[in-house]
């Protein structure tokens, strides 16, 4: 018994556009088994992105829920209040209840005004929440230099940069807010 062609009428989408290509001497691009794509990071040196400054009022907008809720279990070991050449800063040590563990934060207005009223923040924390979700973003706005890390951006935990702190630096902000640092 001889076997019989059954033609299958060709699906819409872009399987059968690829399979059409392929038959075309193109090669055909599959992505490979757990291979997602990735959102493109914003990239601030492109032309269209806007340098926006990094404020007080705008690091406290954009803290995140997670780090708004656990930032009381917080606490101020050791505050110090400097004056540098670039600035008006303080230099934190704070201590989180669960797990027990210290993390050196600096806080630093870079046109000479009181941290709270500053038009230019320059933060850093030694934490790991901020080294892989914030650190990158917010050096390139000129808010942090990358002290911690590789200085890759962090492709799985902020892919967009968006510009945040963590809850040890979300502290330090509450603190310079209510001695008018």
């Amino acid at each position: 018994m001889a076997r019989q062609k059954v033609s299958v009428p060709a699906r819409s989408g872009s399987l059968a556009k690829r399979i059409k290509a392929a038959g075309k001497g193109q090669p055909m691009k599959v992505p490979m088994a757990g291979q997602a794509k990735r959102p493109a990071p914003m990239n601030p040196d492109a032309k269209g992105v806007k340098h926006s400054t990094v404020t007080f009022a705008r690091l406290f907008a954009n803290a995140s829920s997670t780090d708004a809720k656990y930032a009381p279990d917080v606490h101020l070991l050791r505050v110090q209040r400097y004056k540098a050449d670039d600035g008006v800063g303080t230099r934190t040590i704070t201590l989180d209840e669960k797990p027990p563990r210290k993390y050196i934060q600096i806080v630093l207005a870079q046109d000479g005004q009181p941290v709270y009223k500053t038009k230019q923040v320059w933060v850093s924390c030694s934490c790991k929440r901020f080294l892989y979700y914030w650190e990158y973003a917010l050096h390139k706005r000129n808010a942090s230099e990358i002290r911690y890390g590789n200085g890759e951006p962090p492709m799985s935990t902020n892919p967009r940069l968006m510009i945040s702190c963590c809850k040890h630096v979300l502290t330090v902000l509450r603190y310079c807010l209510a001695k008018k640092v």
